[in-house]
């Protein structure tokens, strides 16, 4: 599963309808989960679906190094 479908329920839960597609704020959660798992020393796998109930759709799916 993506870093980001463990992260993004909270997201959901602060920002509520402002988090979505069409403002662009799933690419910028990818991007900040993408900095701390880089950061941690882990690198994309591959992308993946998110669960079906998650706002985002794709997410990058991290390995360790």
């Amino acid at each position: 599963m993506p870093a980001l479908a463990g992260v993004e329920p909270m997201i959901v839960e602060r920002m509520g309808s402002r988090y979505g597609q069409i403002s662009m704020t799933t690419v910028t959660a990818g991007s900040i989960v993408g900095e701390l798992m880089l950061s941690k020393g882990f690198k994309i796998g591959s992308q993946k679906k998110m669960p079906e109930v998650s706002v985002a759709q794709t997410a990058a799916f991290w390995v360790a190094r």
